[in-house]
């Protein structure tokens, strides 16, 4: 964090503008908890305490090393304009790189069969929207776990609720995520989508504007995200069941009339249907 020429606050800008695709991990013997959100706010990836633990270290970069294969497998197949390419060989792109995830497994494990789970999700409900949103937004739900980091698993094991810096530190790796799939992808949309799911409170609440595509399909993956993190057990919580979150998003859907959560309740079927599948 303190360098002898420019310190890490001034030097991210500069990363996150000129290389994107760059991962970085700060560390620093000041562990004040403000100092290491204004450093992952400015566009670090993960903050480490000194002395190194070289155990953490090495998970910290053990993600690296799953994550860039993932993204490039993405960029390979979605990169630009998909308009020329036919529906069967964009599924058979994301059937590549589910299983790629599937197949990655190390510290973050969970957190790779989460976003294989909200894939799920959206395939499931493909009948819900048009045939090109479903496919963005099942790409989107296998890219927007792409930031998690060390620290993010550290807060999100905590035992309890957790305070609302903290909830922060959580929710910025969307925004990771989304500016890694930029660079790899330079499909705004979904790194739109991606960025913002994490909003979807706030983008559904009474009185919203109308959304273009792209916070459209933040909507739904923020919906799904949601789905499927009330359906899983967490450190402080037991699962809830498929009834309860059908009548929290029917209070939700009453109060703001949102199109998304309209759609998504008229097609839950399809989701208990998935939480069914062995």
């Amino acid at each position: 964090v303190r360098m002898p020429e420019m310190g890490l606050g001034e030097v991210l800008p500069v990363i996150t503008r000129e290389f994107p695709k760059l991962i970085v991990i700060a560390t620093s013997g000041d562990t004040d908890f403000d100092k290491s959100l204004t450093i992952l706010d400015g566009g670090a990836h993960d903050f480490l305490e000194k002395p190194l633990n070289l155990d953490i270290l090495e998970i910290a970069l053990s993600w690296v090393a799953h994550r860039q294969p993932l993204l490039e497998l993405a960029a390979s197949g979605f990169s630009g304009s998909d308009g020329l390419v036919s529906g069967d060989a964009i599924a058979a792109r994301l059937d590549a790189l589910s299983a790629a995830i599937a197949a990655n497994g190390g510290p973050f494990q969970e957190h790779l069969r989460h976003v294989r789970r909200v894939a799920s999700l959206a395939r499931a409900l493909k009948d819900a929207f048009p045939l090109e949103d479903w496919r963005d937004l099942e790409l989107a739900a296998l890219l927007h776990e792409m930031g998690s980091s060390h620290i993010m698993q550290s807060l999100i094991a905590q035992p309890r609720r957790l305070e609302q810096a903290e909830l922060h530190v959580v929710h910025s790796h969307a925004q990771i995520s989304s500016r890694l799939t930029m660079g790899y992808l330079g499909r705004q949309d979904v790194a739109t989508a991606i960025g913002h799911h994490h909003a979807w409170e706030r983008l559904t609440a009474p009185g919203a504007p109308a959304c273009a595509r792209e916070l459209r399909l933040a909507i739904w993956l923020g919906l799904l995200n949601y789905v499927d993190g009330c359906l899983r057990d967490r450190a402080d919580r037991m699962p809830y069941s498929t009834a309860e979150v059908h009548e929290s998003l029917k209070g939700r859907f009453a109060a703001s009339k949102l199109e998304p959560i309209r759609q998504l309740l008229e097609h839950w079927g399809a989701i208990e249907q998935v939480y069914q599948a062995p």
